[in-house]
């Protein structure tokens, strides 16, 4: 062959070495895979799902109260009726079981269903005044019993009861009696009107700062005399009672009687003449 146009500008400083007479008697193994990369420690809490976006329509029938079998406890008769227009605290899990059920046999049987055939002459919504569970505080101006009581109802009567901050039991309010300012023969009276288709327990917690001739603190159930101070009772007190099914008026009163006192008043004594109430309940039975 013709030699190269240009010789070698310099010649490697060795030779290139003798190859490998035989091959490899066992093929190169599969390469070692890319070491894997350690997880890092878990999150302890894990990410909350992203919130879909809002559907562009309302739903057209929303959730709401699960239907029961309970008790129609403003009924004249004693029967039970199906839907969710129950007493919110019949839900409550202390109440549950003896007031919401799945059969109409299985209420009927807890609440002695009327089978007579009697009409309910009250077959119509309840007047809003009418109470079936109590847990007040009187927090706010009032609670459960707001807009609830009937001050006066006596031809006595010269000043409402009220929330205010002068005196409580717990939080920062009760319910205290009118003031008398003095006056013979006069009086400060509320009622509130219940109602339990298995009966309840009435409680509550009070301070009559009261004296006898001046004025006394009366409780009244459905009229008649159940509780009495006629001296001071400084300290919270605690009052309670079982009520029997069906409605009942509640009734608390500061009274002064007729006459005239020659003795002048001394508040460290005698009290300063008012009555306050504090958390009040009406909690129904569970058979």
């Amino acid at each position: 062959p013709p030699p190269t146009g240009k010789p070698t500008p310099k010649p490697t400083p060795k030779p290139t070495p003798k190859p490998t007479p035989k091959p490899a008697p066992k093929p190169t193994p599969r390469p070692t895979a890319a070491a894997a990369v350690v997880t890092p420690r878990p999150t302890n809490k894990p990410t909350i799902k992203i919130t879909p976006n809002p559907t562009n329509k309302p739903t057209k029938n929303p959730s709401g109260k699960t239907s029961y079998w309970y008790p129609d406890i403003d009924s004249t008769v004693s029967k039970c009726v199906f839907g969710t227009d129950f007493k919110s605290w019949m839900a409550q899990p202390q109440y549950k079981a003896n007031q919401l059920f799945d059969s109409y046999a299985e209420c009927c049987a807890q609440h002695d269903c009327d089978r007579s055939g009697a009409v309910d002459e009250n077959d119509k919504q309840p007047p809003s005044t009418v109470l079936t569970f109590i847990n007040d505080g009187f927090e706010n101006g009032q609670g459960d019993t707001k807009g609830k009581w009937v001050h006066g109802g006596t031809t006595t009567h010269v000043a409402d009861w009220h929330a205010t901050t002068s005196a409580k039991k717990t939080g920062t309010h009760s319910f205290r009696s009118g003031n008398l300012n003095g006056k013979r023969g006069k009086s400060s009276d509320a009622t509130i009107e219940v109602n339990s288709s298995s009966g309840a327990l009435f409680s509550f917690w009070y301070q009559a700062l009261v004296a006898e001739p001046y004025d006394f603190f009366e409780f009244k159930l459905d009229g008649q005399l159940r509780h009495r101070d006629g001296r001071p009772v400084p300290r919270w007190t605690f009052f309670q009672m079982g009520l029997p099914p069906g409605k009942h008026k509640l009734s608390f009163h500061l009274r002064a009687p007729e006459g005239a006192v020659s003795v002048a008043r001394k508040p460290d004594h005698h009290g300063t003449g008012v009555v306050y109430i504090d958390d009040m309940k009406l909690e129904p039975y569970t058979r």
